[in-house]
């Protein structure tokens, strides 16, 4: 019997900014979020998606793409915060550029993300 991938509710509603649903799934929503704690809000909006969209493009080239996405989501929730951690923000950049070194764009879209930051 294989597992169940869907979805199974009985009553109630269900009210999600993002909702992924099966295998492979994902939902991010934490980019506009992020965008929105910082200076330049439609550049950091614009590389988060960057970044997102290469990640999700090129994920059967990469040996973790499911960790690297939660990584970049990681970083757009950091970046929400009043008082963001650059070091944290830094170093989560620094590990998905250096994850996804192979795959043509991504550190570029990384560079860019940082100097829209400030870091």
């Amino acid at each position: 019997m294989q597992p169940n991938e869907g979805i199974v509710q009985h009553g109630g509603s269900i009210d999600a900014g993002a909702l992924a649903v099966g295998r492979r799934a994902r939902a991010i929503q934490r980019v506009d979020a992020a965008a929105s704690a910082l200076g330049d809000r439609d550049e950091i909006a614009v590389r988060l998606r960057e970044i997102t969209a290469l990640l999700l493009a090129h994920a059967d080239e990469l040996e973790q793409p499911d960790e690297l996405l939660a990584a970049t989501g990681t970083v757009a929730e950091e970046l929400t915060r009043p008082q963001p951690n650059r070091l944290t923000v830094s170093s989560l950049l620094a590990g998905i550029a250096g994850a996804a070194s192979g795959v043509t764009g991504i550190a570029a879209a990384v560079t860019a993300l940082r100097a829209a930051i400030g870091i």
